[in-house]
């Protein structure tokens, strides 16, 4: 009876056998997708910085002008762009771009 009073005010209703369902779980689905920190440093990159990335990890040998010029941008902007990233993925260089980029498939599949 009062379930069917609470819902006649506009209140939702849950009797407590399933409130614990619910809770159980919603620590369930939590336990199971704990903090991943690199996944977090992948989702602050831009579109654009993903792109450099894929770009980078998959031409390694290539150099900045190369690399640069299949994006239409110029290695200033190269340049500043990979300072982002590096600061981003909290790695040093190129190489280390290359090694965290592949460790994440982040870099460009071939077509």
């Amino acid at each position: 009876m009062t379930a069917i009073e609470k819902v006649h005010e506009g209140q939702l209703w849950l009797n407590r056998i399933a409130t614990g369902r619910i809770f159980v779980e919603f620590s369930r689905e939590s336990a199971a997708q704990a903090f991943d920190p690199d996944k977090a440093k992948i989702a602050g990159l831009t579109d654009r910085e993903r792109e450099i990335v894929s770009v980078a990890a998959s031409y390694a040998g290539a150099n900045a002008k190369a690399i640069a010029g299949m994006l239409h941008i110029s290695e200033h902007t190269l340049r500043n762009h990979l300072t982002s990233i590096y600061d981003k993925l909290d790695v040093a260089n190129r190489l280390e771009l290359f090694a965290y980029a592949h460790k994440h498939d982040l870099a460009k599949r071939a077509s």
